[in-house]
C-alpha cells in the first residue's frame, strides 16, 4: 500500500466513536472499542497482520471499520481474494466508506479487473470528506499507467500531488519515472527530490535521482547519491542496483 500510513489516523477519526476521557475509572464500550481498533491499526503498521486479525476476532464485531481492517490484514498476508471479500462487505455495511472503496479498487486493480477498480477508485477520489482521497487519485494514476494511458495517468498523479503535496510520495515517484522515460530529466529530478525527501523517503526515488543526475551530466552528484542509497537502504534491491551502476560511472 501507499506510504506513509497516515490512513491509520483517518480510519480512527472516521469511526465516530471517539469519546472524551471519562472522569471515572471504568471505560465505556466505545472507549474500549476505539483502543482495540487503535491496537489493530498499530499491528498493521508494524507488519503484523496475524496479531491484527487475532485482535479483531477478540473484538467480535461486525462493522465497516472492522471489515476494512480485516481486508487490509488479509491483503498483507497475500490473501487477495479474502481481502476483496471483506472490502466489499465494509462497503455494503457503509456505502459511503471511502477507505474501503480505495482499498477495494487497489485490490481489483492488482487482480486485473480494471473496469470495476476504476468505479471504486473514482468514487473514493471524488469524496471531499475523505482526507486521503489523494491515495485513490494515486491509484488511478497507477491504473492508467499500467493501461498505457499515460496522459490520464499524469493527470491523476498531478491531482494527487496538488491535493497533498507533502504525502503524495508514490504520485511524485511515478510521475517522475514518466518524465525520466520521456527524457525530461529536469522535471524527473524535481519529482524524485520530493519522493526521496520530506515525509516520503522512498528508496526507489533515491535510486532514480542518482540515475537522473547521471543523465544530466553530473557524474559526481550521481556517484554521491548512489552511495547514499547503499548507506540508507543497505539490504534493499535498490542498493544492489546502486552498487552495480556506480561501477559504470567513469
Amino acid at each position: 500500500m501507499i506510504k506513509p500510513r497516515a490512513w491509520i489516523i483517518v480510519i480512527l477519526i472516521s469511526l465516530s466513536f471517539f469519546t472524551a476521557c471519562s472522569s471515572t475509572s471504568k471505560k465505556s464500550k466505545e472507549e474500549i472499542r476505539t483502543e482495540t481498533l487503535s491496537s489493530v491499526a498499530l499491528s498493521l503498521q508494524e507488519n503484523d497482520p496475524d496479531l491484527a486479525i487475532s485482535t479483531l476476532q477478540d473484538l467480535n464485531e461486525k462493522s465497516p471499520e472492522v471489515d476494512y481492517f480485516y481486508a487490509y490484514a488479509h491483503q498483507a498476508k497475500g490473501n487477495r481474494a479474502l481481502a476483496i471479500q471483506y472490502a466489499r462487505s465494509a462497503i455494503e455495511l457503509n456505502p459511503k466508506f471511502s477507505p474501503a472503496k480505495n482499498l477495494l479498487g487497489k485490490l481489483l486493480m492488482d487482480e486485473g479487473q480494471t473496469q470495476e477498480a476504476q468505479k471504486w477508485l473514482k468514487q473514493a477520489a471524488a469524496d471531499r470528506n475523505y482526507p486521503e482521497a489523494f491515495l485513490a487519485k494515486t491509484n488511478l494514476g497507477i491504473l492508467y499507467q499500467q493501461s498505457k494511458r499515460i496522459d490520464l495517468s499524469k493527470e491523476w498523479f498531478s491531482l494527487a500531488i496538488k491535493e497533498q503535496p507533502q504525502f503524495a510520495c508514490v504520485a511524485y515517484l511515478n510521475r517522475g519515472k514518466q518524465a525520466y522515460s520521456d527524457q525530461n530529466y529536469p522535471s524527473a529530478k524535481a519529482d524524485f527530490v520530493h519522493a526521496a525527501g520530506g515525509k516520503c523517503y522512498l528508496a526507489e526515488a533515491h535510486l532514480m535521482l542518482a540515475r537522473t543526475q547521471f543523465k544530466l551530466g553530473k557524474p559526481d552528484l550521481a556517484r554521491k547519491k548512489y552511495l547514499d542509497v547503499t548507506k540508507l537502504f543497505p539490504e534493499s534491491t535498490e542498493a544492489q542496483f546502486a552498487i552495480e551502476e556506480m561501477r559504470e560511472i567513469p
